[in-house]
């Protein structure tokens, strides 16, 4: 893990909230209201995303996506033990390039969440990170 993306975690398990800087092109938004359908995920290009989660490990993205499969209560302690260890933490708002599809938990259902391997920006560059959409606060 980097050093950047883990002090990236601190200051937002801190408290601290964290500004996407502009960007060069012109990010889409895709998170989806509510009741709309599942939003298409588009790889390769720079997105501007809103309260996905961080995480610094494949297997704490995994962990996060499998236990929003079994509830949401489920899914707030296993949050809660992650962003306790500074492994993972929820963004309000992030710049993401998507690289590859990881994970999809509870295809269809209302529990689905999915992890991918991405490019995040952080405030500090480009940093390698995995992310989690579809785990509501």
């Amino acid at each position: 893990m980097s050093r950047r993306l883990r002090l990236a975690l601190g200051a937002l398990a801190a408290g601290a909230l964290l500004s996407t800087p502009g960007y060069t092109a012109a990010p889409d938004l895709i998170d989806p209201e509510p009741a709309a359908a599942p939003a298409e995920y588009q790889l390769d290009t720079v997105l501007i995303v809103h309260n996905w989660i961080l995480c610094v490990t494949e297997a704490s993205a995994e962990q996060l996506a499998r236990a929003h499969r079994e509830g949401a209560a489920v899914a707030a302690e296993a949050y809660a033990e992650l962003a306790a260890a500074k492994s993972c933490g929820r963004f309000q708002k992030l710049g993401v390039m998507l690289k590859t599809p990881l994970y999809r938990s509870g295809p269809g259902s209302d529990h689905e969440a999915r992890v991918f391997a991405a490019l995040v920006n952080i405030g500090v560059g480009w940093q390698d990170a995995y992310v989690v959409a579809g785990v509501p606060e």
